[in-house]
């Protein structure tokens, strides 16, 4: 009988049911499908988790350096980013500014150009760099024609 069931008889203990050779079979390659799925899901996650660290750790780098408010990009440079920003928008947006001169203050060699007067500079300082923002007062209040941001290791 046990033949007849297509059955391996030197496997079978006497008193237990015969488990036919082609279910064992298959028994046997859905465990080895299961060890093979095991172990590309451990390759897999072993080879993705460095990478996905990697990501992670640049987009926080991203974030870090997009929390200086300051600057709208990346460059190491940025002109004219806060033209016609009153200076009130610009205290509430970036709080008191380090210093304050009444006038104009240059930076660098290059002579900005200037609409008529009074004038005000608001100078920011970041641990990234520094933010000059140069006002003048068109009769309404003071307004941005003209900003400077760059960064610390920049030379003039």
């Amino acid at each position: 009988m046990i033949q007849d069931m297509g059955c391996d008889s030197r496997t079978v203990p006497a008193g237990h049911p015969a488990v036919p050779s082609n279910r064992r079979a298959k028994m046997i390659g859905y465990g080895l499908l299961i060890a093979l799925v095991i172990a590309v899901a451990t390759v897999a996650t072993l080879t993705i988790r460095p990478c996905v660290a990697r990501l992670l750790r640049q987009v926080q780098q991203m974030n870090q350096s997009h929390s200086n408010p300051f600057r709208k990009s990346h460059r190491p440079v940025e002109e004219h980013t806060w033209v016609g920003s009153t200076e009130t928008a610009l205290r509430k947006m970036f709080g008191p500014p380090k210093r304050v001169v009444s006038g104009y203050e240059a930076v660098g060699p290059k002579d900005r150009p200037k609409p008529p007067g009074p004038y005000r500079t608001l100078i920011y300082e970041h641990p990234d760099g520094f933010l000059f923002v140069w006002l003048n007062d068109p009769g309404n209040g003071f307004v941005c024609f003209d900003s400077l941001w760059f960064n610390r290791d920049v030379k003039f």
